[in-house]
């Protein structure tokens, strides 16, 4: 889109040092010799006329300089103008002023020694990739005015401008007829004058243009099959065949980058095998890339997350292969979309050097390759400096298989995708031109098939490399596989490197890639995040941002207890099974809610006893904090049984918690802020104490001191002021787990309403909504209130959500989160269908004027909107009855009833709202925010004897000390910084018109891999339900109650046969982390007999 508007840009400037002339022979420079007057007189004349001529030029030239650094670089085009520009100066130097737990101190900050001592008194928690004394001396450092001269594109100002047109590119259909960078029939310092022909062969490894082919597999940890599911069926496979393959040859390579596979597979090797691996990482034929746990979604992820993930990935790197190993390089080809936030992580904690991604909407795509800025800096939007700039290789096609990867023709490409049929198992090419294998007689012209495709694709780049991903989702699978990719590719390089002028082409790594590129050339700076994603059309991938929100805040509780665990002096080993488990569900389909029913309940259900471990760790560490706690613990509870627990809880995994303990109960309270007051009725607890208080914590209705109280709609209960307040809903037709697409709005259907407390509880069949204001002792012109919604979804087609107003004239500007770390500005565009105006929330979203701001505050992740001026849309849930075509291969119909807790501040002030300034959160709402997701954690005895799950009979008095959703970590947030505390075949449709059959589904065009659908799958979504072996497998067995002794005998049965293939696989030595799964998989078993009566 938009590249019609675009002036064409030319070839590269010759690089050498000096002229040269056409046949590449140095041009000697003209001088007064060469003048043709004769006469001194004339030749004084000539050198007088010639310096005033230059000295007017090199001023002009100054001059445009200054003007650079001081406002956007001018262009033609007017997409281009609003997009590229150079920064102004640095604003002014603030210090940090809020809580001392940061994980991500900003950069750039000043700090006061009196600071610097009270943080290194109160920070109890460093780890291997926590250097206390490093982060102060970054946030010590001034800032400095920015006097990059390189070209500067700002993503919230292109996306605000950006016709995204749609346009026929040919055979790369979002894009358009590319041309090879240089021909192969001369010699590359002949076509891009660095050498005469005489010596174009000469130092072939220091002057060729380098082509890196990267063989790659993307394994999902979880989507259609479950994480265990996949490791014993593909990935164990995948891994072995590899290593098998890369020891055969030194010349081949492979990159793996999800550690969370790699460190089971390791477990089950002999210790000859991991030599054999140590071996191929020495060598350089294996490398990890980012070496996280999983590849992160990075939408919904809170950075907190974000950064255990990566701890856990790399700590098992270095403490069981080597440190030396530890990657620096990052590779993200799956993530829909992309957040900076992300990348600074990389760069500042984990030490990287340079990230790949893949998934950009395709005209931001087709403009950045316009420029040829498809590689660039990602800087962040608060750093002028440029600190923490980040070296980024985006990928221009369609996606990350091998059609889309070799060049812009994907018809050609697959051909030399050699594990397809009829040389392999993984489906034809959907263009009807299949591979051949490579032979003495088809050498040369295939070779030089694809050295075309690779040449067109080198054209969009500035560097002297070319970089030719070559996989696809569990490819590899077997040892035929791998020998015939890289066989067949080895003879074409053979040719090659022997017959072609000026070209090296070889197997390589991500590492040799953006060594060889780096410094090559000047990159352009680009500033902001790549959402939201739309692969083809009006397809936008907005619907994820909601998908499965319960299981969104399933996570962030686990994340919030292991926090408060943390806090409380709990080590990674202590925690290292619970931070696993969070660090799976970050996977780019698991807290996406992306994944198969099936799949969905077995991350629950990791995360529900992850809870429950870390509820048992934090009890015991509040008992060393509370004399009188730790002699209820010590007693083991009243004679009655009862013991200490965690008052809030649920009765399985995709349940909604209640607080077991009831009012009037004496409990104990712990506060994981550090520095920070929290209070529970009357009662304030301080940062890291643990007190005795009388519940509840907090009820719905005003302050006991209100300075106005709010107004509601005498009918319905909903609030009219300060905040207006409708429960509104789309009716859709389309859509699935990944796409939003709108159909008609509509207000939600209030009938049979019952309105309590004037309006501050308010209830439906299936919603139920309560209001609890909070004291905001800053000022007047502050209204804090709690809105707590309690829905049940299970109406198709629906998407629900709630709208929010104030008197504000936000002139479509709109402002979110990014992981809880960055902010993002959008500006509205009436233009675009509504679905590209859907963003991610994972924690804030705010409206502002010159006079008031309103700031919304979420516990867990959700899509948001500002559709209308002076309004934000909330979605709260969605159910699909149909598949999206992204090949997931069914609806999202596993709705369950969720809690969603927002916290929603009018301030009235004075906001800057000019274009150029960055957007920056108040302290008022850091305060608040960090408190909303690090709450008062509660146990006492449990005294209620059952739990509720009826909406409309359901108690939701809560406080802010309830585990039903989890937390980010929050620190300071000065400036525009947020912190945090410690169909896939674009091709489809075109084929289908000429009659070629193609199966569009999702993740790849491969109908045997992501988008194959057996029978076994079919049989587990249509009876929506957990087969009995994969339950005993994740400690899962309901313990049916039934008096029916023929379905417990039955279900025994069960039981029986799924702990067989339990106890081989412990035999086989199953890794200690699965050792508490089978532990309560034989406690089930044991109960369910017994209520069987054998």
């Amino acid at each position: 889109g938009g590249s019609t508007m675009m002036m064409k840009r030319g070839k590269v400037k010759p690089s050498a040092a000096g002229p040269t002339s056409v046949n590449g022979q140095r041009r000697r420079r003209r001088g007064p010799a060469d003048a043709l007057p004769s006469d001194k007189f004339s030749i004084m004349l000539s050198a007088i006329v010639v310096f005033i001529v230059v000295f007017f030029v090199i001023n002009a030239y100054a001059l445009s300089r200054i003007e650079d650094m001081q406002q956007p670089v001018k262009s033609n085009n007017v997409a281009a103008s609003a997009a590229t520009r150079t920064e102004k100066s640095a604003p002014e130097t603030q210090r940090l002023t809020q809580e001392t737990e940061n994980r991500h101190p900003p950069p750039s900050r000043k700090i006061s020694p009196a600071k610097a001592q009270s943080i290194n008194r109160t920070v109890n928690r460093t780890g291997e990739f926590y250097n206390l004394r490093q982060r102060l001396e970054l946030s010590s450092k001034a800032v400095s005015g920015n006097h990059d001269s390189r070209e500067i594109v700002d993503m919230r100002q292109l996306t605000s401008t950006l016709p995204f047109e749609n346009t026929d590119g040919g055979v790369w259909k979002q894009g358009w007829d590319v041309k090879p960078r240089f021909s192969v029939q001369k010699s590359l310092a002949e076509s891009l004058g660095l050498r005469g022909n005489n010596d174009a062969t000469a130092d072939r490894n220091g002057t060729d243009f380098q082509i890196f082919v990267v063989p790659h597999s993307h394994c999902d940890p979880g989507w259609l099959k479950t994480f265990d599911e996949y490791f014993r069926t593909q990935t164990k496979a995948i891994i072995s065949s590899v290593v098998k393959a890369l020891d055969a040859d030194p010349r081949r390579t492979f990159i793996w980058a999800e550690i969370s596979y790699f460190s089971w597979w390791w477990e089950e090797q002999p210790e000859e095998h991991r030599q054999v691996v140590r071996r191929l990482l020495q060598n350089k034929q294996l490398e990890f890339v980012t070496g996280g746990w999983v590849q992160p979604d990075e939408a919904n992820s809170n950075m907190d997350a974000l950064e255990i993930q990566m701890q856990e990935g790399h700590d098992w790197i270095a403490h069981n292969i080597g440190p030396e190993f530890v990657p620096q390089y990052g590779w993200s080809i799956d993530p829909f979309g992309y957040s900076p936030s992300l990348p600074y992580l990389l760069k500042s904690q984990f030490n990287f050097k340079a990230i790949l991604i893949q998934r950009v909407h395709y005209a931001v795509k087709k403009e950045l390759a316009k420029r040829k800025h498809l590689e660039f800096y990602w800087r962040q939007t608060w750093d002028p400096s440029g600190e923490y700039d980040m070296f980024t290789h985006l990928m221009p096609f369609y996606s990350y298989d091998i059609p889309h990867t070799c060049g812009p023709d994907p018809s050609v490409c697959c051909q030399f995708d050699f594990a397809r049929r009829p040389l392999g198992s993984a489906g034809n090419c959907p263009w009807r031109k299949n591979p051949q294998v490579i032979t003495d007689g088809n050498v040369k012209e295939r070779a030089y098939t694809l050295l075309d495709q690779h040449l067109k694709k080198a054209s969009l780049y500035r560097g002297n490399a070319v970089l030719i991903p070559l996989g696809d989702d569990f490819r590899y699978q077997t040892e035929k596989e791998a020998t015939s990719q890289y066989h067949n590719y080895q003879r074409i390089f053979d040719y090659v490197n022997q017959n072609v002028d000026g070209v090296h082409v070889q197997f390589g790594t991500l590492s040799q890639y953006f060594e060889a590129v780096q410094g090559t050339f000047t990159p352009p700076v680009v500033k902001g995040s790549f959402f939201t994603y739309s692969d083809v059309n009006n397809d936008y991938w907005s619907g994820y941002f909601t998908s499965r929100v319960f299981d969104k805040a399933l996570d962030r509780k686990l994340e919030r207890v292991v926090f408060a665990a943390e806090s409380l002096g709990a080590s990674r080993k202590d925690l290292q099974s619970p931070r696993r488990q969070l660090s799976l569900f970050q996977h780019h389909d698991g807290v996406t809610g992306t994944a198969r029913t099936p799949v969905v309940k077995d991350y629950a259900n990791r995360m529900y006893e992850a809870i429950q471990q870390t509820q048992d760790i934090i009890i015991g560490r509040m008992g060393q904090r509370n004399p009188k706690l730790a002699a209820a613990l010590v007693e083991g509870g009243a004679s009655d049984g009862k013991k200490i627990q965690s008052c809030w809880q649920s009765d399985e995994a995709r349940s909604i918690s209640e607080n077991m303990c009831s009012d009037g109960d004496r409990v104990f309270v712990y506060n994981p802020l550090l520095n920070s007051v929290q209070v529970c009725g009357d009662v304030e607890v301080e940062g890291g104490k643990v007190v005795e208080v009388t519940l509840p914590c907090e009820k719905p209705g005003p302050v006991k001191v209100s300075k106005r109280e709010p107004e509601f709609d005498g009918k319905t209960g909903m609030m009219i002021w300060p905040i207006k307040e409708e429960w509104k809903q789309w009716v859709v037709n389309k859509g699935g787990a990944y796409l939003f697409v709108p159909g008609q709005m509509q207000p939600y259907d209030m009938a049979g309403v019952t309105v309590e407390q004037g309006g501050f509880v308010v209830q439906t069949t299936k919603w139920r909504r309560t209001i609890v204001e909070r004291n905001s002792e800053e000022s007047i012109d502050v209204s804090v209130y709690d809105f707590i919604y309690e829905i049940n979804l299970q109406e198709g087609n629906r998407e629900w959500f709630v709208r929010l107003s104030a008197d504000i004239k936000s002139k479509g500007a709109f402002h979110t989160d990014l992981n809880g770390f960055n902010f993002d500005t959008h500006h509205r565009r009436d233009d675009l269908p509504i679905q590209s105006q859907i963003f991610p929330m994972p924690a804030h979203a705010a409206i502002q004027d010159e006079n008031t701001r309103l700031t919304i505050l979420s516990e867990h992740a959700q899509g948001t909107g500002s559709l209308k001026d002076g309004s934000i849309d909330l979605f709260l849930d969605r159910r699909l009855n149909q598949d999206d075509a992204r090949g997931l291969g069914q609806g999202v119909q596993d709705n369950v009833a969720t809690r969603t807790r927002f916290r929603v501040i009018v301030e009235r002030g004075s906001f800057d709202t000019s274009p150029d300034s960055e957007f920056h959160i108040t302290p008022l709402c850091h305060e608040e925010w960090n408190q909303l997701n690090h709450p008062l954690e509660m146990v006492g005895y449990k005294t209620k004897e059952k739990l509720e799950h009826n909406i409309d009979v359901q108690a939701i008095e809560g406080n802010r000390g309830r585990p039903n959703i989890g937390a980010p970590r929050v620190t300071n947030i000065p400036n525009s910084v947020l912190r945090h505390q410690n169909p896939h075949d674009e091709h489809v449709a075109a084929a289908a018109a000429q009659g070629n059959p193609i199966n569009a589904t999702g993740h790849t065009s491969l109908a045997t891999n992501k988008g194959a659908t057996d029978a076994k799958d079919d049989q587990l979504l249509k009876n929506q339900e957990v087969p009995p072996g994969y339950a005993a497998m994740y400690g899962d067995l309901t313990v049916n109650k039934s008096q029916d002794s023929t379905h417990d005998k039955t279900n025994v049965s069960h039981v029986d046969a799924a702990m067989s293939d339990v106890n081989r696989l412990e035999n086989q030595g199953l890794p200690s982390i699965y050792e508490n799964r089978l532990r309560k998989s034989r406690e089930a078993r044991a109960a369910m007999r017994q209520d069987a009566g054998q």
